[in-house]
């Protein structure tokens, strides 16, 4: 008997067997008399080989022409692949398990499994080596399709169990039979766009008027799944096509609920989303037998999950830092991913450095904000990374920034003295210890001190060049002194800023001036801060001594038409230190005689009143506050001496040249000219023709500027 003969009658047999035609009992003893001769394996291979024939034949090819059947109906579509699985179950399980297998090994169970694993072997080499290319796109679709059901299924029926009866005390389900169905209807998430991103409609219910077939679906599903695994071909078949799916729409889950999202907790969710929808329908696929997982294993599933979460977060991560502290819920879940997820830190460092080079350290971007920045992000990688580590290294391209910026020192004190800045709680805070380097503990000696609550440094500490402990501490203010790895520049700025301030303000609060001082002379040290100890007693004494003075104590000097409040400093201190020292141009200056007649009343005054001791005037420091008055206007400003005295001018004649003007003061024409600017821009004064300038006695309603302030600030710098 040929192959094909010998196929043919092992053939007829099986169906004979199916139909009940032979006689049991006969095929047994048959077998019996084989077993007794030693040639059982011999039909073995007759065996196989006639199975080889049936599946090459006509099996496969069935099964691949089933397959490829297509429908715009996606149920169909559906339909289509399980009857093609259902006929290669069904063809294949009768030559698997049968009476002829059963005689031919004698009900041995070990024998027979043998044999039935080494005919899925043979049916799914032969599967696989016939493979039709649109087996794979139509398989993908099939899972997709199977998630989509089961997942919508899934939320619905946990949205309705959260609301079970309606106010009327009515069971939802009784008002609504198919809630699954109605919600897939409106349910604008299951499109073909969610499985090939092509756009195409693929809603599952293409027809509000048909029944619900939901139930049918995974019923479809969970039995064409169970042909697979009885066959051995759900792994080698649809594994792939379980993690694309399962991968595809965990991602499009968890950047759907946390894209824009920083306030909220996820982590959690997104844990028991991935174990009651996403590790549910992987128990459908795979059934209760934990040794198929594989790939789709829980462990690996939620392994992607926090992979994928954090992912999007260190994209996030500017937008999170300057954020900081809404987005603080974001941080928390970040720094449980980067526990769970090898290489998440390189990733978070890379990201932050990028961004920072990109959206802050260049040109556009204002020195403040940038230490706005660098402040957000000393207080968000506190939460995110306690070590202090990924801060190290994400900042050094901040602080070599700022070092390079010729307004950041002045930009910090200003921040840490400021009234209403957010640095000011921080000046309040306890250092970790002091700023001097020398002072620092090695690691060593770190570690004795804080042996109880010392943690390991992270894997990444290798890549630093050196440790700070302000960092550890996340102390901002020493971080933010450490720019400049010294607190000379510090101390120097802020003698000047704090001379600035009272120069500007005779009614700076001295109290918050004071408080300040406190604080930064415990960390910088009593011998730094000795010349503003000195500064702020001069304020105090002056305050006093010119409190008694316009209060008329001194009844032989009364001030008439110009009252002066005096700021009364220390030469050796002030000018020196600070270079505030009269310039030759300064002194120059001359003041209207009324003014300085009040002057020199003012002096009498003080000498009355301190003896031995007198006023050298630094006239062209102060703040004159103007009324000026004209035809159809009042205005106000607080100028400097010298825009007080350009304007006082004008009352005596409404014309004046440049160079007359200049004479008349005793300043350069060139300051003269500078300082005319503001009297031209607030529509005092215009300029007629070359430097002859004229006062605006009347002035049109759109050209009026109204009452206004001059500024001190530019008079200031330009004599230092």
């Amino acid at each position: 008997m040929n192959s094909l003969d010998y196929s043919w009658s092992i053939v007829t047999k099986i169906d004979l067997l199916e139909s009940q035609m032979i006689d049991v009992k006969q095929i047994e003893d048959a077998f019996n008399e084989l077993m007794a001769n030693n040639i059982s394996k011999v039909y073995e291979g007759w065996y196989l080989e006639a199975l080889r024939e049936q599946l090459t034949t006509k099996i496969i090819p069935e099964f691949w022409l089933r397959t490829s059947k297509k429908s715009s109906d996606n149920y169909t579509t559906y339909t289509y692949m399980f009857k093609a699985v259902q006929y290669l179950h069904n063809q294949f399980v009768k030559w698997l398990d049968n009476c002829l297998i059963d005689s031919l090994f004698q009900k041995n169970f070990d024998r027979i499994v043998s044999f039935q694993t080494k005919m899925k072997t043979l049916l799914k080499s032969l599967l696989l080596s016939s493979l039709e290319p649109h087996f794979n796109d139509c398989i993908l679709v099939t899972y997709s399709y199977g998630f989509l059901v089961s997942r919508n299924m899934n939320e619905l029926k946990q949205s309705f169990s959260d609301v079970s009866k309606d106010e009327n005390g009515l069971d939802i389900s009784d008002v609504h039979p198919d809630p699954c169905c109605q919600g897939f209807q409106g349910n604008s998430n299951l499109n073909e766009s969610e499985i090939s991103g092509d756009g195409k409609d693929w809603s599952i219910i293409e027809n509000k008027e048909e029944n619900c077939k939901c139930d049918q679906v995974l019923k479809l599903f969970v039995d064409m799944n169970k042909y697979l695994r009885d066959m051995d071909l759900l792994e080698v078949i649809c594994s792939d096509a379980v993690s694309s799916v399962i991968h595809t729409h965990i991602e499009k889950y968890i950047l759907q609920k946390c894209q824009k999202s920083f306030e909220v907790l996820f982590l959690n969710k997104l844990e028991n989303w991935i174990q009651t929808t996403v590790i549910g329908w992987t128990r459908m696929v795979i059934g209760d037998d934990l040794s198929q997982i594989g790939r789709t294993s829980n462990e690996r599933l939620m392994y992607f999950m926090y992979e994928t979460y954090s992912e999007i977060r260190i994209k996030q991560m500017f937008d999170i830092i300057i954020e900081f502290p809404d987005s603080e819920p974001a941080l928390e879940d970040l720094k449980e991913c980067l526990q769970k997820c090898h290489g998440s830190r390189a990733k978070v460092i890379q990201s932050i450095k990028s961004s920072f080079e990109a959206r802050l350290l260049h040109p556009g971007v204002s020195t403040n904000d940038i230490l706005t920045a660098y402040i957000q992000t000393i207080k968000s990688l506190k939460v995110l990374d306690p070590s202090g580590v990924i801060l190290q290294l994400v900042c050094d391209p901040i602080k070599k920034y700022l070092k390079e910026r010729e307004d950041t020192v002045r930009c910090i004190i200003t921040a840490l003295t400021d009234e209403t800045s957010e640095l000011v709680p921080e000046l309040a805070k306890e250092p970790p210890q002091s700023l001097d380097d020398d002072n620092l503990m090695n690691d060593d000696e770190y570690i004795s001190k804080n042996w109880r609550t010392w943690k390991p440094d992270p894997v990444d500490a290798a890549k630093l060049t050196y440790s700070s402990k302000s960092i550890r501490f996340f102390d901002i203010v020493s971080i933010l002194v450490n720019i400049y790895e010294s607190k000379d520049l510090f101390v120097e700025e802020y003698q000047r800023l704090f001379a600035q301030r009272f120069l500007q303000n005779f009614d700076c609060n001295v109290d918050h001036e004071r408080r300040n001082l406190e604080l930064l002379t415990l960390r910088f040290g009593e011998s730094d801060l000795h010349s503003c100890e000195v500064m702020l007693q001069d304020i105090s004494s002056s305050k006093r001594i010119d409190n008694r003075i316009n209060a008329g104590e001194i009844e032989a000097y009364h001030f008439t038409q110009f009252p002066i409040k005096c700021l009364i400093i220390s030469a050796q201190f002030w000018p020196d230190k600070l270079g505030l020292t009269s310039t030759d141009e300064a002194n120059k200056i001359k003041l209207p005689s009324a003014v300085n007649k009040a002057i020199e009343t003012y002096t009498k005054a003080f000498e009355t009143i301190k003896g031995s001791r007198t006023l050298n005037w630094l006239k062209h420091f102060g703040i004159v506050e103007l009324d000026l008055e004209f035809n159809d206007r009042k205005m106000t400003f607080n100028v400097s001496p010298i825009h007080a005295t350009i304007i006082y001018h004008f009352q005596e004649k409404n014309c004046w040249s440049l160079s007359e003007l200049s004479q008349c003061i005793s300043v350069p024409t060139a300051v003269v000219r500078r300082k005319m600017t503001l009297w031209q821009n607030k529509g005092i004064i215009k300029e007629t023709g070359t430097d002859k300038y004229v006062l605006i006695e009347e002035q049109s309603v759109d050209s009026d500027k109204g009452p206004s302030k001059g500024s001190l600030g530019d008079d200031y710098e330009e004599y230092l």
